[in-house]
């Protein structure tokens, strides 16, 4: 009885002090407040043409606070919804020496429902005029695709001079990223102003947009100009594409692009295409972002 009743205190301490035990690990939970990340910066601009508030999203290498000297940047868009991956794929890339130090600058919106982002990137990165489109998705008639040249303006306009006067960028060294229609964009800039950047960065480019208008553009630029000096990288999902082709047909005309481009024989420009095995449209842009960088600024 007496050996039961030892046991008993003996498991009743043990109980005490495993509870103690986890008490104490859970005071030691202090609230922070939300994550913050370091080495970014965030600031709204109207723009004055579009009448728009946006959301500028800056990351700044580590090196920054220590040197005097002027980085390449990378613009990209939908900031709301892909800064922080780009930013650190970008800082993978360049902890591992594989790209130089950049600063990335991720323009956004001003806004908190993802649905309204997605409405105002119909307006801002397509090339064209869409009636038909903004119909079946429901856009509000404020607004009208086929905004790009106006979106474009702003960046080169308002958002670089802003950027240029706050941090120390080299501006011979520009790149773009653009994914989905910011890759439409990108290519809409490509060949109708294509000294706004240096490099491109385009993943899965919305090409079937308009009946595939895109093409005119490079038409148009491959009549008038004998050469494109810039580095493009342009890449896929393979899981975008049905294997009927019966869809949007992100590969093929992905594709079809590059082989466009390198069939021109422009002698100073640098292209390169690459269709991810195991991706789909939501899955592959930060892969795009990450190869394309180090595709563009890599040695």
């Amino acid at each position: 009885m007496l050996t039961n009743l030892r046991s008993r205190i003996i498991l009743t301490v043990a109980v005490i002090i495993a509870l103690t035990i986890g008490t104490a690990s859970a005071a030691e939970l202090q609230y922070q407040g939300p994550v913050t990340l370091e080495g970014t910066e965030q600031f709204t601009l109207t723009a004055q043409a579009i009448d728009q508030v946006f959301r500028i999203d800056v990351a700044l290498p580590s090196s920054y606070g220590q040197t005097d000297q002027n980085y390449p940047v990378v613009y990209m868009m939908d900031s709301n919804l892909m800064f922080t991956g780009v930013m650190n794929g970008a800082w993978g890339l360049q902890f591992g020496q594989e790209v130089p130090e950049v600063i990335i600058i991720g323009i956004g919106y001003a806004v908190e429902n993802l649905l309204e982002v997605v409405t105002l990137r119909n307006r801002d990165l397509l090339p064209t005029n869409d009636p038909e489109f903004e119909a079946q998705n429901g856009m509000p008639d404020d607004l009208s695709t086929g905004g790009a040249e106006a979106f474009l303006a702003f960046i080169n306009e308002e958002v670089k001079p802003a950027m240029n006067a706050r941090y120390r960028i080299n501006t011979d060294s520009q790149s773009l990223v653009g994914y989905s229609f910011g890759g439409e964009f990108s290519l809409f800039t490509l060949f109708t102003h294509p000294d706004a950047f240096d490099n491109y960065v385009i993943g899965s480019p919305s090409i079937w947009w308009h009946d595939t208008v895109i093409f005119d553009y490079e038409t148009r630029y491959a009549d008038a100009h004998d050469d494109l000096p810039k580095n493009v990288y342009i890449s896929s999902g393979a899981l975008e594409e049905a294997p009927d082709g019966d869809d949007f047909m992100m590969v093929s005309n992905a594709r079809k692009m590059t082989e466009l481009l390198q069939s021109r024989n422009y002698p100073n420009l640098k292209v390169s295409y690459k269709n991810f095995a195991d991706d789909t449209h939501a899955t592959s842009y930060l892969p795009s972002a990450i190869q394309g960088l180090r595709f563009v600024l890599g040695d």
